[in-house]
């Protein structure tokens, strides 16, 4: 076969392999593959499985969405991802109604951000998922409104405020704090951990300092055996 120069087409035809995670057992791997999703300039991620008994590799998540950071539990009965599941996604509201937990769009603003414009967050409900927790950051984006049969995790501070009108200040008629960032629910077998707005935005399960946050919901997740739920919906 002749050669020829790599054109820009080749480059977009790439695909990635990244985050390899043995099973306890170490007969299958879980990874994230990642390609280029040129018309919409973005890379799309999904969990895939390898399994060593047939050789073959099949995927696990799918749709448009970026799943990335798969991690085993102790026992290799359960998996879990980091799973961009947009929340503004009507297929993700109506899924999470079942569990009393609704998101709210409007952007959430603290009177004083870093310099990054994040916040803290510092109020926990006292719940195993969120066991030993201080703190946590969040950043702008939506809250969490939660009904029956779901609970509040992390709530922030009441001088938090709700931009209703988008202009990216406080005005007096707009509702403040404290609003709900996390939120659990379980229905019958069926257990959910939403977390709004941007906690997980850059580095996953390390993100700043809400590391200790998301191993807590990881324990707790794994503890009671959820399967391949997504954990953080942004």
């Amino acid at each position: 076969m002749p050669s020829r120069k790599i054109k820009v087409e080749d480059l977009r035809r790439f695909v990635f392999i990244s985050d390899p995670q043995v099973s306890p057992d170490g007969d299958r791997v879980v990874f994230v593959h990642t390609k280029i999703d040129h018309p919409s300039d973005r890379y799309q991620k999904h969990i895939w499985i390898w399994d060593r008994t047939t050789g073959k590799a099949r995927q696990l998540t799918h749709g448009t969405g970026s799943d990335s950071h798969p991690r085993w539990s102790p026992d290799g009965g359960s998996l879990l991802f980091l799973g961009d599941c947009a929340l503004g996604n009507d297929p993700i509201n109506t899924l999470l109604l079942q569990f009393g937990i609704t998101f709210d769009r409007h952007c959430i603003f603290a009177p004083v951000p870093d310099r990054k414009g994040d916040f803290p967050v510092t109020a926990f409900a006292d719940h195993p998922a969120t066991a030993g927790v201080p703190s946590m950051v969040t950043s702008w984006g939506g809250s969490l409104e939660v009904n029956a049969p779901a609970v509040a995790l992390a709530l922030t501070d009441k001088d938090a405020w709700q931009d209703t009108n988008w202009n990216g200040k406080y005005d007096l008629a707009e509702p403040t704090g404290p609003f709900t960032i996390a939120a659990t629910s379980v229905v019958g077998r069926g257990r959910v951990v939403a977390v709004a707005d941007n906690s997980f935005q850059d580095d996953g399960f390390e993100w700043r300092s809400n590391a200790l946050f998301m191993r807590s919901l990881l324990r707790w997740l794994t503890r009671y055996g959820t399967r391949e739920y997504p954990l953080g919906c942004q």
